[in-house]
């Protein structure tokens, strides 16, 4: 993930899904400034991000709610290292995370 500290941005992260209707699939997620806890995010963004969450690692489980309304909620920088090869899939944007 880039450095933080110059501009806001939004960071697509890839999961597979555990139960409900998606499960086994894999979904695209944009998680707001990704480096920061959840809980520490304290700026004009506060209201669409939340949860418990300290820090995004490889292989861990997340409880997540999300909305495919990325656009609507998020209209600055979006790091997709997805976007190349992977342009049909929806971008959800997670509102809540929590470790599972």
């Amino acid at each position: 993930m880039p450095p933080d500290d110059l501009y806001d941005y939004a960071y697509v992260m890839r999961y597979q899904v555990q139960g409900g209707a998606l499960d086994k699939q894999f979904i695209l997620v944009a998680h707001y400034k990704p480096l920061v806890p959840r809980s520490k995010i304290k700026d004009k963004m506060k209201e669409q991000v939340g949860g418990k969450l300290r820090s995004f690692n490889q292989g861990d489980v997340h409880k997540m709610k999300l909305t495919a309304d990325l656009k609507a909620i998020w209209k600055g920088a979006v790091v997709d290292e997805y976007a190349a090869t992977d342009r049909g899939s929806v971008r959800y944007w997670c509102l809540l995370v929590d470790p599972a």
